[in-house]
């Protein structure tokens, strides 16, 4: 393997600037990314939602949300 003294600047110069804008582009989109995003989110629409009020606590089968 050659050293990195040895390689073409410009093309070492062009990895290393595509990898400092893909770190960057993970930075930014880090919550928007399904492992370790945000978390999945839910909604509904309700023909009929008496006594709901938004934020509310919901019954869930296996604990409470909201």
């Amino acid at each position: 393997m050659k050293p990195l003294r040895e390689r073409n600047p410009i093309a070492v110069a062009l990895v290393g600037v595509v990898a400092m804008a893909l770190i960057g582009l993970l930075t930014f989109y880090w919550n928007d990314l399904p492992v370790v995003g945000a978390g999945t989110a839910y909604s509904a629409d309700f023909s009929e939602a008496a006594g709901l009020k938004p934020g509310g606590r919901r019954a869930r089968r296996r604990g409470k949300s909201g």
